[in-house]
């Protein structure tokens, strides 16, 4: 089989395109998708990304909450901005900006972020623990049928 260039521009355009006419749907039905986008200190690369996800979301439609954080914030406050961004309903995903600040616990962070709104990478601490757990049972002789979910499954009735 032959390689295939793939126009990138043109797929992502695609994509845009494709969601923006979702969106309009949605809201055609009163619902409009949230995202809240956190970034904690002032690292230009993570600014950069930040920047695009909410020019992206404002391009397709989606409402962005845009959440700004100096470096010395302390991981309290930032856990009780995630709390009350987990009880907002005008959020159904919350993107935590990566690298944090080195005092705050990145995992316990991403674990507090509601599965439910998880807006990408918070289900890798719960992977690397459920691999762990995995190992140590093995490795233990106490392995059991049970199977262990990875990620967390939010169900609703």
């Amino acid at each position: 089989m032959a390689a295939q260039i793939i126009d990138g521009k043109r797929v992502a355009a695609e994509m845009r395109a494709e969601l923006k006419e979702k969106v309009a749907e949605l809201k055609t039905r009163g619902v409009t998708p949230g995202l809240a986008v956190v970034l904690v200190g002032e690292d230009p690369a993570s600014k950069s990304y930040v920047t695009a996800k909410e020019r992206a979301c404002e391009e397709i439609g989606i409402y962005s909450d845009d959440n700004r954080l100096a470096a010395d914030t302390q991981e309290e406050d930032l856990l009780a901005l995630i709390d009350k961004l987990n009880k907002d309903s005008k959020i159904n995903g919350i993107l935590v900006q990566l690298p944090l600040p080195k005092h705050i616990d990145e995992d316990k962070i991403l674990l507090a972020i509601d599965p439910a709104k998880d807006g990408t990478k918070s289900c890798w601490p719960l992977i690397r623990r459920k691999m762990w757990m995995v190992f140590t049972r093995l490795m233990s002789a106490k392995w059991s049928s049970d199977r262990m979910p990875i990620c967390p499954v939010r169900r609703t009735a």
